[in-house]
């Protein structure tokens, strides 16, 4: 089980914040908070309800998300053709270090 409180939030909050920010087309932001409000909203990651499956509808419709930004390729300037890419990993349920 998680905790239900992340910063003095709940996972309702976050959503509802998550909703303001991707009007005010704020999609990193959004995407960030739709994030903790599915990790504070399930309890366990098995678990699935259609208000859940809804949240996830609602984050992948955001715009130039960090899941769009990624990956990313950085040219090497030494060499034609080479560049480096930089992958997206979500972020995991709970710390490491917990």
């Amino acid at each position: 089980m998680r905790q239900g409180i992340f910063d003095g939030h709940d996972g309702v909050w976050y959503w509802a914040r998550a909703r303001e920010l991707a009007k005010a087309d704020m999609p990193w932001s959004a995407w960030y908070c739709y994030e903790a409000a599915r990790a504070l909203l399930v309890p366990v990651d098995f678990l699935s309800s259609p208000n859940l499956e809804k949240l996830a509808g609602e984050q992948a419709q955001l715009k130039n998300s960090p899941l769009d930004a990624f990956p990313y390729s950085i040219p090497d300037g030494r060499a034609l053709g080479r560049s480096i890419r930089y992958a997206w990993t979500p972020p995991c349920a709970r710390p490491t270090w917990a």
